[in-house]
């Protein structure tokens, strides 16, 4: 039980490092295209 916990929560730590690190590229390309409908 104790293990199993354990490789939960490190598993959802990983899980949410990458999808923070996804949702800044989505962020990063999604700027890009509206700074050029801007300009």
């Amino acid at each position: 039980w104790i293990v199993s916990a354990g490789g939960t929560s490190a598993y959802n730590r990983n899980v949410a490092r990458a999808g923070s690190i996804a949702g800044a590229a989505v962020g990063a390309a999604s700027g890009k295209v509206t700074g050029k409908l801007l300009k």
